[in-house]
Order: structure tokens, then sequence, then C-alpha cells
């Protein structure tokens, strides 16, 4: 993956999961001589577990992530959630 990708997608997990596979993700491009800014790091959050998106999002983003994919299943209007959470960022 740090050899030939051009980014990674980080499964939706804690805080805390999401900064260890970061770390990670960070010293396979260093073995590799690549640099982290360079490699897109794509988290996902899960809209309906989620209650403050604007923090999460920030904490994501501080930790490394360099792309947000919203995840609207389960929500009552999954367009209007999308809207929302665009708006709340």
């Amino acid at each position: 993956m740090a050899r030939l990708a051009d980014g990674w997608f980080i499964p939706s997990t804690s805080l805390s999961e999401t900064k260890t596979h970061i770390e990670r993700i960070h010293r396979y491009l260093a073995a590799e001589g690549r640099q982290p800014e360079d490699f897109g790091l794509d988290v996902r959050i899960t809209l309906k577990k989620e209650d403050d998106w604007g923090n999460w999002v920030t904490a994501r983003r501080e930790a490394g992530a360099t792309h947000i994919s919203a995840n609207p299943r389960g929500m009552e209007d999954p367009i209007d959630a999308i809207r929302r959470f665009k708006d709340g960022i």
C-alpha cells in the first residue's frame, strides 16, 4: 500500500484506533521514502452513530485524515442528513 497507493480508507473506528491506523500508515510511508502529505487518508463517519459531527471531523483532521466520507444509512431522511452534516462542519 505505502509503495504503490495514492491513499487509504481507514475503517470507521474510535479516535484512538484511527490515530493508531494513521501513525502506522505514516511509518509505512516513511519506510518507502514517501511523505504523508502526498497520501490521502479517508475516514468514514456513520451519521446515525455520532452526535457531534463537527468535533468528530475536527479530531480526525487533526489526527491526519485528509478526506471524510459521511454515511447516512439508517437516517430518516438521508439527503437532509448529508445537508445538515455539510452545514455543521
